[in-house]
């Protein structure tokens, strides 16, 4: 099914909101007013906050999906994929407020939940069969076992989404999870990739100072 173009808008923008001032602290009239809308608008899309907050988390892993299946192609490396993955996932990050993540988990926990889940299980699948490709390639170490990797991968992925950590060390989501990709890469990579991806790093961070 098609999105409404509008409410594909409507959901982006909300998003911004939420990554701003939290979930909990914004009302629907709060929500309508910022994005310039009324609330009768608004109820047009959804029949409730509830519906909001589901289909704005919906809509950010679509539009993740989408990104993958439109930038990552076929003649790509492994190490390739996961850096322009953790460069969508680092921009999604950027700014992003803590309390975002306290809310769903206090007043949201079975949307929570099930949005934690499917993310994972879609997530362990993508990092298995890429540190089976990287091996493939001769950029992961052979030895290797990607399942168990992948799974260690995973599991440190929900623990920087522990809202505590970020609000008691004052870390922000975006470096947390730039230091763990790099960790990830150079824990499993050959002598070859750690070269390669040490090229393309650089590379990446002259492109966005320039």
């Amino acid at each position: 099914m098609i999105m409404d173009e509008k409410f594909k808008l409507i959901l982006s923008k909300t998003e911004q909101l939420f990554k701003s001032y939290g979930i909990r602290s914004l009302s629907m009239d709060d929500i309508s007013r910022n994005l310039g809308i009324s609330k009768k608008t608004l109820y047009q899309y959804v029949n409730s906050k509830d519906e909001l907050v589901e289909k704005v988390f919906q809509n950010e892993q679509d539009e993740m999906n989408m990104f993958m299946e439109e930038n990552i192609t076929p003649d790509m490396n492994a190490i390739d994929v996961l850096l322009k993955a953790s460069t969508k996932v680092s921009a999604n990050l950027k700014n992003y407020n803590p309390i975002v993540i306290f809310d769903l988990q206090k007043y949201y926990p079975e949307l929570y939940n099930r949005h934690l889940q499917n993310h994972v299980s879609m997530l362990q699948d993508k990092i298995f069969f890429n540190i089976e490709q990287g091996k493939n390639e001769g950029l992961y170490r052979s030895e290797v076992n990607a399942k168990l990797v992948a799974h260690l991968y995973i599991t440190n992925l929900i623990e920087i989404h522990r809202s505590e950590i970020v609000m008691t060390n004052n870390f922000s989501f975006k470096d947390i999870f730039q230091i763990m990709f790099e960790n990830h890469i150079r824990a499993i990579s050959s002598r070859k990739g750690v070269e390669y991806f040490e090229q393309e790093v650089q590379s990446l961070y002259n492109f966005e100072n320039q």
